[in-house]
């Protein structure tokens, strides 16, 4: 085994001891956290992340949701099916164009929204709150309409109102399809659970 993989294997069982000893004692768990985000991007190049600390940083992001919902009048799981067909829950996500973090937020966007925070790998909560906040702005401004909104989180706005409804852009109606089907699945998984 070389340096490096030594590391690599020392930093992921300090921080696995970190999440069991936060977890023994009860305490808030947000240092650990911020430095399981920290290290996760290094932790990524040399060693899987292991199930303790993504069932941590899950959790946090659920949280995250749920508060952002409540924030904006939203359904936590819409917010769910946008973060997993945007990022499958990696906070630390780019995309080609530059979208950032769970919700894949662009620079403009961000700014447009005042929320420049979002941007910040190491601050995956501004970034859902500012996701949310966004789709929240879509759904006022195309008066409800859901599918209508969600069209204009990955196209823009313009687009949609040229369109007079989803654009006819193969992204965008595939993107469409999938955070819908999502959707669904989210709240088939919510009543299965709520009947047990």
């Amino acid at each position: 085994m070389n340096l490096t993989n030594s590391f690599f294997n020392l930093t992921q069982k300090n921080l696995a001891w970190s999440v069991e000893f936060f977890s023994i004692n009860k305490m808030k768990r947000t240092f650990c956290l911020l430095a399981m985000m920290a290290f996760f991007p290094i932790i990524a190049q040399g060693a899987k992340e292991s199930p303790d600390l993504r069932s941590l940083r899950l959790e946090y992001i659920q949280q995250y949701i749920e508060d952002a919902a409540a924030k904006e009048k939203l359904d936590p799981l819409l917010l769910r099916a946008i973060i997993r067909v945007e990022s499958n829950f990696n906070h630390d996500a780019v995309s080609r164009v530059g979208a950032r973090g769970l919700m894949q937020i662009m620079p403009a966007t961000a700014l447009d929204l005042g929320k420049e925070k979002a941007l910040d790998k190491r601050n995956p909560r501004a970034n859902v709150f500012a996701g949310a906040s966004y789709i929240r702005k879509m759904i006022i401004l195309f008066e409800g309409d859901t599918k209508l909104a969600i069209a204009a989180y990955n196209a823009g706005p313009t687009a949609v109102k040229k369109y007079k409804g989803v654009p006819p852009y193969r992204e965008t109606q595939s993107y469409v399809k999938k955070v819908m089907k999502e959707w669904d699945k989210e709240k088939a998984s919510a009543f299965a659970s709520s009947s047990k």
